[in-house]
């Protein structure tokens, strides 16, 4: 008798393939930051309630203007890119010890050049209560020495350590706000709410991490990883603070332009936006390793997860957007009450600012893993250009809502465009535009090929 041919194997589904995996550490990992999210989203909200009623339009244009300059100057600070940081750390495992312990260091001078500049230039664009709004609020660059530690904890996908220490630093910082709105205190003391729930955070980080048995036994100062680090970082990190400026200056030129009521009004829109805003960082922290890790195996892999990635960014995207648009202005009625009930228009059009905003992450990830920092850099400056001459042009004749219209047009065309001029970039503005017209993850997609039958 002949022997009947065996049946061919059946291809492994998604779900047997992910759960003998790192899904599992995955999904717990986002889930964690995810949770994160959920609370400090909500006590945001209310925060931000509590504060805009207490300081009216007025006071919330002051107090927002001096933490955005504040940001700026932290920006400045933060001289390591924390991806740069995580993908040095699991590409050379056996220098660990020598990037985190000199990207530390580096950072932690950053971090006290800055508080310098923050208390010695003039910010004076309210006068005195202006600078000291801004002192005040960059008095927690002290401990930016942890962030490289919340990187190694990202490195491991340590989503539970970053999640308590984010929501205890949080909320800590939301309870501040609404004690201060409470009592009745002045803006600058409304400042402090930040430094403090930093503090929080980073105690907690580094209480974390000594408890750990896996960390590096000694870190140690390294010369030519600190080279390295800086040498790949200087790019990005001087895009973090183009970036950081650009995301800024409608409210800067707002705020110069036609006062800082204004800039209160357009600053409370903003705030119903920025919960939305999170998820795309908590799916780059998440998900960053993860393609880092795919690129190592397969190049082919690698591609194809991050192609899954955009796509995922974008679904999120276009549901945020529409589910902002939608639901913004009810939330703003209910939220800051009737003395802002001019912010409506303005969320409905901000809210699609999320759409670009959620394509961003793995289009960074991707360039930094080919070390195209310089080139991220250059479209970064050409976009802020883009972006002021789109302000001069809209914010004169239509105030709060051509800054409004400013934002998502600019983020577009900075995220979308600009790609296409560059032959290295050219793919991936094209992926991105596939992306947002079938914004549908293939999940069988992202699973090795070795492991599909």
């Amino acid at each position: 008798m002949e022997e009947s041919a065996p049946a061919p194997a059946k291809p492994q589904s998604f779900l047997a393939w992910f759960r003998k995996s790192r899904g599992t550490t995955v999904v717990k990992n986002i889930g964690w930051q995810f949770a994160t999210k959920v609370v400090t989203t909500l006590l945001a909200l209310a925060a931000a309630g509590f504060v805009a009623r207490a300081l009216g339009p007025e006071g919330m244009g002051l107090y927002r203007n001096g933490q955005a300059v504040a940001g700026l100057l932290a920006s400045v600070g933060v001289v390591v890119s924390q991806q740069v940081l995580i993908h040095r750390m699991l590409t050379h495992p056996d220098r660990e010890s020598s990037y985190l312990g000199s990207a530390m260091v580096l950072v932690g001078v950053g971090g006290l050049v800055a508080m310098l500049v923050g208390a010695l230039v003039p910010w004076s664009f309210e006068g005195t209560s202006g600078r000291l709004v801004v002192m005040a609020a960059t008095s927690y660059f002290v401990v930016l020495f942890m962030v490289p530690m919340a990187a190694w904890f990202e490195s491991r996908m340590a989503g539970r350590v970053l999640a308590v220490s984010n929501m205890a630093g949080l909320a800590l910082t939301r309870v501040w706000e609404i004690g201060c709105s409470v009592l009745g205190v002045g803006v600058v003391t409304f400042a402090f709410s930040q430094p403090l729930g930093m503090v929080m955070m980073s105690a907690l980080v580094v209480l974390a991490y000594r408890r750990r048995n896996d960390r590096p036994a000694h870190l140690q100062w390294d010369r030519t990883a600190a080279r390295d680090m800086l040498t790949a970082s200087l790019a990005w990190a001087g895009l973090g603070v183009v970036n950081h400026a650009q995301l800024r200056c409608e409210l800067f030129f707002l705020t110069g332009m036609k006062g800082t009521a204004a800039g209160g009004q357009y600053s409370a829109a903003s705030e119903l936006v920025q919960p939305f805003l999170v998820i795309p960082g908590f799916m780059m922290s998440s998900l960053f390793p993860s393609v880092v890790r795919s690129y190592a195996a397969d190049h082919d892999l690698g591609q194809a997860r991050l192609v899954q990635y955009l796509r995922l960014s974008a679904a999120l995207g276009l549901l945020s957007a529409l589910s902002i648009s939608v639901a913004g202005p009810f939330l703003a009625h209910l939220i800051y009450g009737p003395k802002f009930d001019a912010v409506a228009p303005m969320i409905r059009i901000l809210g699609w600012y999320l759409v670009p905003a959620f394509l961003a992450p793995p289009c960074v990830a991707w360039m930094v893993k080919e070390n195209l920092g310089w080139l991220a850099a250059i479209y970064s400056v050409a976009g802020l250009l883009l972006t002021v001459a789109i302000d001069l042009t809209l914010i004169p004749v239509a105030g709060a809502i051509g800054a409004a219209i400013a934002t998502p047009l600019a983020a577009l065309l900075i995220g979308t465009a600009l790609p296409l001029l560059h032959g290295r970039t050219r793919w991936l503005a094209a992926t991105q535009w596939r992306a947002l017209f079938w914004p549908i993850p293939d999940l069988q997609a992202i699973i090795p090929k070795e492991n599909r039958t």
